[in-house]
This record gives structure tokens, C-alpha cells and sequence, in this order.
């Protein structure tokens, strides 16, 4: 049974319920207060079931609901930091479905049904605290895993399997977990099977909040047939957590919004932390006009089987960003990186025919889906490589498995051009951008090379104009060795405004050291507001926002920060983005601010500087240099686009 949520519905139908059951509509100026559904803290109260109404459970990924009873497919979504290594599981979680909340005391009964597939894992999951994807790997929340598979009930707390169980059981169970102080008593059907104490190490529900979510093993799938509480408060998840906010005067997005020409100023967000973390969204909503899902529309997440989407997590974040009235950029559809299982398998078994057939079908659910709600996607991401022979450099993996692109080394160039077209072909007011680190360095003219030659060569071909923008991702890692100073980062845009003649932004800027370094990003903001005239530089993102969920880690320092994702991560919280682990404001919030204050209109800042970009006159300053390695990079390939292929096109040297 296919629990794909048919495209043709459209996300307006998705976001008016999702914003109707947030108590508002997306024009809401004002926070949406919590709404606390029922109330049932008197020990002698009755048990209140959770899957019928006023209870949602329609936005939970991988299950069928009717109001009555829940189904549950399997996903087996799973996450790999890279193109090679270990997978880790990423089952989903009923984020905009009701949640406990508690003081002390709770319990819940649930009652599965594994009679179709009773040799198949069923798997129901209790979370305290809830897990944060990012960057491609996933910190484990807290949390109770309960089992039955081929009649054997199990338990696992934090994801360690205890040594207590229950056997000889027939398909059809019943789990209850008690809390009684930091007691978690277990019971099946009525009879305790066993305790847990939790601790300093294991404080699973210390927060007194209980998410809901579940899984069913590849192959099989099974139903919860009632779930019962007790002794808790009952919270609408999605109401409490997507709320709308007014952005301050002074804030980056208001300073930002209220320039000549406004700029979208952007940040990577995380559904998790989004719909667990109030403080997460707030500073979110009222500093960034711009979203772009850091992990939630990538391939392995989104559609982790051929016939499944996990749609639950970017509904959310496209919800949120309506409700406050925020744009959505679109990351991403092709990259060599973030697969599911499947794809890989047909891409090993060299079946190209079903491997192109699932990035066209992937293309076309989400981009149709998303319509009107999605303006701009990263449909192509990081298809270069330094040191690739391929035509225009893409990236091939032939350098580096680790870096294989799937997509390259089965059908060539080709299968961008199709990408790109069937983006246009589905949202036509959609714009293509191509999202790629390292083109704003001074040491890689060769890539930028590269890409403004396979763009020219791209919007050459009679289909229009494919390509829109070049995102310029400006991670900084290192002071010293990687500085991606803003005097590059102004030459490259002012090369690709001027030669490509395609917009630009900054995509993805980090700054490590961010402390030492507060005017890194006021400076690259500037050199963005230097290039606003059209087409020129219309939104500013950083990946992520706040240190509290930022993707660069490291060693424990002597301060012995503590990373907030998870004790046991082992890594001190980065200091790289605006905001600190607190969400404090850093210098380097005060430093864009002054920024966006003294930018003004284009005459104010020498008219021909900042409108000659939508002339064509930028990039004469680089000499005859840049002119010449640009026709050297056209002259080497010769490209015959053939209409879908089945093993691919490619371009071959001259």
C-alpha cells in the first residue's frame, strides 16, 4: 500500500490546513498562542485516545490515518554523510501531531496490530527530546523504542536494546511505558516486563514533552490501533510550534525589506528544531526573510523509497515560512551526495533507464508539489570539481569515489540540461540556480571558469533561458588557508553578472572563528549590495543561523562547551553564525545591521558601479586574462544535447 501523498493536490490545499490548525492564516501578524487540546492530570481521569479527532495524525510521513485507526509502511529512510559509508536511521516522527506534556508522571498504552506481516519489525517510538538532522548526519534524540517482530516485544532506550523482553505473543499487543518519578516501568499487554532508571546519562523525558512517532521494517508494515494517555497534557505540536511573529524595526529582515530595492536575507532552518525549539523560530521569523531546508527537500529525506515521500518535515518549514510570510528556497535536486538505497542499487545494477526515470519523477513531485510555494530552486548542486577532465569540470568521482556523482558517470552532461528543463517545464516562474562552493576564492578561477562557460553554453541552446542564478555558498573554514575574502568573492560575482549574465546570491556563508571575525559577513553583505541592479545579487543566506544547531564542530575546547544537540556528540558548540548558542546576537549581527542602514539607492553609491552589472560593463577591470581562459574553457568541448537518453550523451573533446 502506497502512502505517497499525490503532487496533483498541490500545497495549497496542505499549507491552508496546516495554517488552519496553527489557528491562523498566513497574513497572521501576531503569535499564535499554544493550544492546549485536553487536560488529563488527575490520576483517578479517564485515558484519553489520541487517535481519534481532535487529535491530527494526517502530517505524519509514512502512514495512513482514518481518523481512526494509524497504517504504517515502511520508509526505511536512512541518512549517509557521504557517497560511501555508514547509513544511520532516520525514522520518522509525528512533528505536527499531538505531544504530552508533564510535570513528573504519565502513561500510555498502544496497541498494535502486526497480523499482516508478523515476521516484520513493528516499531513505535516514544521521543523526549527529538533528534536533529543536519548537514547530512543525525544526532539521536531521546528516546524509548518498543519492538514486535515474529512475536517477540522488545525494548530500547536511547537505542540500546534492554535485556528484559516479552515472548510467545501473538500479532496483535498492547505496550504500556509508566514514568513514575525517573522510573520507566514497561508492560505488555497489562503485564510489566520490566524498568529503566533514567539518569545524568539517559535523562530520556526529563524535558516533560513526549513526541510519537514510528516505523515498520523493509517489507512489512502494521497498524496502531489506539494509543491512550493519562496523567498528561495534551498540546497540538504544530500549532504551538508554527506560529507567526512580527519582525522589529531594527531587525535584519525589516533593515533589509525596507532598502530602495529589498533583499531577501536568508538561513538555512531545520524542522526539528523548528517544531521543538519555540526560541529556534521566533529568532528565525523575525531576522530572516529568506528559509532554505537544510536537509528536508535532499533525496534521501524526501523520498526514501521509489514509491514513498516523507513530505511531513518540508511541509512544516513551507508552512511556516507562509505563516510568516517568508520565501522558500528550494535545496535540492540533483547532487551527487544525500541518495536513498534505491538509487545507489540501480545505479550499481547499471540501470539507467529507471535510475533517469526516478530523478525526472523526483523532479517532478516535488517541483509540482511545491508550485507557487517553492520560487527558486538549487536544482543543480555542486557539480564541479577542481580537479575533473571532464567537459566544463563537472565532477565525475573519477578523482574520488567518495565524490562519485551517480548522475554524471551514468548520463553526462545531459542529464543537467534535462533537469533544468523539466524544472521550466513544471513551474515556468520557477528560477534554476546552480549552488556550488569555492568559485569566490582567488585560487579557483578554473572552476569559476568552468561554470560561467557551461552556463553561457547552457542558456545557449534555444531553450531559453535554463539557468537563472549562481549561488555562491562562501563556507570559511579556515582563517588562514581558506579565507574566501570579500574582495574574491566581488570578483567572481562581478564576473559571472557580467560574462554569464545570470543573477547571483550568497548561499551557505559560515565564518569559523566567527568571534574574531565579526566583519566577514558585513563584508560580504556589502559586496552583495554593491550588486543589486538586475540581474544582480537579490538574496544574502547564511547556513543556519545560531550556534545552537550550526553544522561546524570540533574538538572540546579548555571552556568545555557542551553541544546542545546531544551530550554524547563530543564536540564543543561551533562559533560560526550570527548567533550564539543562546541565541545571543553576535558582533556580527551589529555589523550587517549598520550595513543594510547605510546602504541606499544605487546613485548613492556611484550609480555606474552598482548598475553596470545589468549592463554588461563589469569584468573589464580583470584584463584580457579572464576574456581569454573563458574562450579557451568554450573552444575545448563540443556538446550535441540528445533528446532523454537512456545511458547518456556526453561531450567529447575536441
Amino acid at each position: 500500500m502506497a502512502m505517497k501523498l499525490l503532487p496533483a493536490l498541490g500545497l495549497a490545499f496542505l499549507l491552508s490546513a496546516a495554517l488552519a490548525a496553527c489557528g491562523g492564516s498566513a497574513a497572521d501578524s501576531t503569535a499564535v498562542q499554544s493550544r492546549k487540546l485536553t487536560r488529563v492530570n488527575d490520576a483517578a481521569t479517564a485515558k484519553v485516545e489520541l487517535l481519534q479527532a481532535p487529535y491530527n495524525w494526517s502530517q505524519f510521513s509514512g502512514t495512513g490515518w482514518d481518523g481512526k485507526t494509524l497504517t504504517v509502511v515502511p520508509l526505511d529512510r536512512k541518512i549517509r554523510p557521504k557517497t560511501s559509508g555508514k547509513w544511520y536511521l532516520n525514522p520518522p516522527i509525528n512533528l505536527m501531531g499531538p505531544r504530552l506534556d508533564f510535570t513528573a508522571n504519565f502513561s500510555v498504552e498502544i496497541e498494535v496490530d502486526a497480523a499482516v506481516h508478523p515476521d516484520k519489525g513493528a516499531f513505535v517510538d516514544l521521543y523526549g527530546s527529538l533528534p536533529i538532522g543536519y548537514d547530512e548526519w543525525r544526532i539521536d534524540g531521546r528516546n524509548v523504542r518498543l519492538g514486535l517482530t515474529r512475536g517477540v516485544a522488545q525494548v530500547w532506550v536511547d537505542m540500546i536494546k534492554q535485556d528484559f523482553s516479552a515472548q510467545g505473543l501473538g500479532p496483535r499487543v498492547t505496550f504500556g511505558v509508566n514514568r513514575q518519578g525517573t522510573a520507566l516501568i514497561f508492560s505488555v499487554n497489562g503485564k510489566e516486563i520490566g524498568r529503566f532508571k533514567e539518569s545524568d546519562n539517559h535523562p530520556v523525558f526529563s524535558k516533560g514533552k513526549l513526541y510519537f512517532g514510528a516505523d515498520a521494517e523493509l517489507g512489512g508494515g502494521f497498524s496502531i490501533t489506539s494509543i491512550q494517555a493519562q496523567d498528561a497534557q495534551i498540546a497540538d505540536n504544530g500549532a504551538d510550534m508554527l506560529r507567526a511573529y512580527t519582525p522589529p524595526a531594527d531587525s535584519l529582515r525589516s533593515l533589509a525589506q525596507g532598502l530602495p530595492k529589498p533583499l531577501w536575507i536568508g538561513a538555512a532552518a531545520n524542522a526539528d528544531a523548528l517544531l521543538s525549539d519555540a526560541k529556534y523560530g521566533q529568532v528565525l521569523a523575525e531576522n530572516y526573510s529568506m528559509i532554505t531546508p537544510e536537509m528536508h527537500f535532499k533525496f534521501q529525506a524526501i523520498h526514501p523509497q521509489p514509491d514513498q515521500y516523507a513530505f511531513a518535515e518540508a511541509d512544516a518549514l513551507v508552512a511556516f515560512a507562509a505563516k510568516n510570510n517568508m520565501r522558500v528556497h528550494g535545496h535540492t535536486l540533483v547532487w551527487h551526495e544525500a541518495l536513498p538505497q534505491w538509487i545507489w542499487s540501480l545505479y550499481d545494477a547499471r540501470n539507467y533507464p529507471a535510475l533517469r526515470q526516478a530523478l525526472m519523477d523526483h523532479i517532478t513531485t516535488l517541483v509540482t508539489r511545491y508550485k507557487g510555494s517553492v520560487h527558486e530552486w538549487d536544482t543543480l548542486n555542486e557539480i564541479f570539481s577542481y580537479e575533473s577532465d571532464e567537459p566544463y569540470g563537472l565532477r565525475s568521482g573519477a578523482e574520488d569515489e567518495n565524490n562519485l556523482s551517480v548522475w554524471y558517470k551514468a548520463f553526462g552532461l545531459q542529464i543537467y540540461i534535462d533537469a533544468l528543463r523539466k524544472v521550466k517545464e513544471i513551474d515556468p516562474s520557477a528560477e534554476n540556480w546552480i549552488n556550488e562552493f569555492g568559485i569566490d576564492q582567488a585560487g579557483s578561477a578554473d572552476k569559476l571558469d568552468n561554470m560561467i562557460a557551461f552556463v553561457r553554453y547552457i542558456n545557449g541552446l534555444g531553450y531559453g533561458k535554463l539557468v537563472d542564478g549562481i549561488g555562491f555558498q562562501s563556507h570559511n573554514y579556515d582563517p588562514d588557508d581558506d579565507p574566501a575574502l570579500a574582495a574574491d568573492l566581488r570578483a567572481a560575482m562581478q564576473r559571472v553578472i557580467a560574462q554569464a549574465h545570470v543573477k547571483v546570491r550568497v548561499s551557505e556563508l559560515d565564518v569559523s572563528d566567527a568571534s574574531s571575525r565579526p566583519t566577514l559577513f558585513s563584508d560580504k553583505l556589502a559586496v552583495c549590495l554593491q550588486f543589486q541592479a538586475s540581474p544582480g545579487c537579490e538574496s544574502f543566506g547564511t547556513w543556519g543561523f545560531t550556534d545552537r544547531y550550526g553544522s561546524m564542530s570540533g574538538p572540546v575546547n579548555a571552556g568545555g562547551k557542551t553541544n546542545y544537540l546531544s551530550p554524547n556528540w563530543g564536540a564543543e558548540l561551533a562559533d560560526s553564525l550570527p548567533f550564539d548558542e543562546s541565541y545571543g546576537r553576535r558582533s556580527a549581527v551589529d555589523y550587517m545591521r549598520r550595513e543594510l542602514k547605510k546602504a541606499g539607492p544605487p546613485s548613492r553609491s556611484g550609480g555606474e558601479e552598482r548598475g553596470a552589472p545589468g549592463s554588461g560593463q563589469h569584468g573589464a577591470d580583470e584584463g584580457e586574462d579572464a576574456a581569454r581562459r573563458l574562450g579557451r574553457v568554450a573552444q575545448r568541448w563540443t556538446c550535441s544535447p540528445a533528446p532523454a537518453v537512456e545511458a547518456g550523451e556526453r561531450c567529447w573533446r575536441m
